[in-house]
C-alpha cells in the first residue's frame, strides 16, 4: 500500500465519521463496508451521501421490509416444528420500561416486537394476558407450542389463563429464573452464606485499594476476580467462584 492509498483510506475513515462520530472501530469489518467503497468508486466521483430524510423515509423502510421478507422464510419451518414465544421485560434506571417478544424455533431466535410499557400504570395479569394473546394470534396459534416468561406472579397468572384459552400451548417459566430461586435458597443456608461472606470480604478488601488490585493482577495474569453475574442472584456466587479459581494466586500474593 503506497502513500497515496494510505492518504485515501484516511479520508474515507473521516468521511464515514468513524472517528468524528465516535463509531466503534469494528464497524469497518461490517459486511457492507467494502462493497460500499467499491460502489462509490465505480459509480462516480460525484456520488453524495444520502440525507437524513432519505435515510429515515426511504432506506430504513426498505431495510425493514427486507428483514420482514427474510423472517417470512421461516414460516414453513415454524409450521412444521412449532415455536416458543419468549416474553422478557427490561427497565432502565429512568423507569423506561420495554417488553420484548422473541420467537424461537430450531435453534434460531427471531425478534418479533417490543411494547413500550413506560406509562402503563397497572401491569397486572389482564395486561400481560392481552399482550400474549395478541402475539400468539400474530404468529398463529397453530404454530405456537409454548410461551416462556419469568416466574413473576402476574406472569404466571397470565400464563395459566392463556393455557385455558388455548389448550394446545403450554406456559413455562424461564429455567434461569428457577435457578435463581435455587441460588436464593442456597444463600439462605448458614454454612453457605458464611463462605460467600468470606469471599466477599477478600474481594472487597482487594478492590478497596488500587495498589492492591494492581498487585493482585501480577499473580492472576492481569485478570480480575470480580465480574458481573449473568443474573442478579448469581452475583452472590461470582466472588466465591473467582476466589476459588484464583486460590493459589491469592495465596502467593
Amino acid at each position: 500500500m503506497n502513500a497515496s492509498q494510505i492518504k485515501t483510506i484516511k479520508k474515507l475513515i473521516k468521511a464515514f465519521g468513524i472517528i468524528d462520530n465516535n463509531q466503534p472501530f469494528i464497524v469497518v469489518r461490517a459486511i457492507y463496508t467494502n462493497p460500499l467503497i467499491d460502489t462509490i468508486r465505480e459509480v462516480s466521483r460525484d456520488v453524495r451521501a444520502p440525507n437524513s430524510y432519505e435515510l429515515l423515509g426511504i432506506y430504513l423502510p426498505e431495510a425493514c421490509q427486507e428483514i420482514k421478507q427474510c423472517i417470512t422464510r421461516f414460516g414453513s419451518m415454524w409450521q412444521e416444528r412449532g415455536v416458543t414465544i419468549m416474553c422478557e421485560g427490561w427497565s432502565s434506571k429512568t423507569s423506561y420500561s420495554i417488553i420484548n417478544f422473541l420467537i424461537y424455533s430450531n435453534d434460531i431466535t427471531v425478534y418479533h416486537k417490543s411494547i413500550d410499557a413506560s406509562y402503563v400504570t397497572c401491569k397486572d395479569a389482564d395486561y400481560y394476558l392481552k399482550l400474549m394473546k395478541k402475539v400468539v394470534e400474530e404468529v398463529g396459534i397453530e404454530k405456537v407450542v409454548q410461551i416462556a416468561t419469568d416466574n413473576a406472579s402476574v406472569m404466571k397468572a397470565a400464563g395459566v389463563r392463556l393455557m385455558d384459552e388455548y389448550p394446545t400451548l403450554h406456559w413455562t417459566p424461564y429455567a434461569a429464573y428457577c435457578l435463581d430461586l435455587i441460588l436464593v435458597d442456597l444463600t439462605g443456608k448458614t454454612n453457605i452464606g458464611k463462605v460467600i461472606q468470606i469471599a466477599r470480604k477478600i474481594s472487597n478488601y482487594i478492590y478497596k485499594y488500587d495498589w492492591a488490585v494492581n498487585y493482585m493482577k501480577k499473580f492472576t495474569n492481569g485478570r480480575d476476580i470480580i465480574r458481573a453475574g449473568i443474573t442478579w442472584f448469581a452475583t452472590n456466587f461470582v466472588p466465591l467462584g473467582s476466589v476459588v479459581k484464583h486460590k493459589t494466586a491469592l495465596k502467593d500474593m
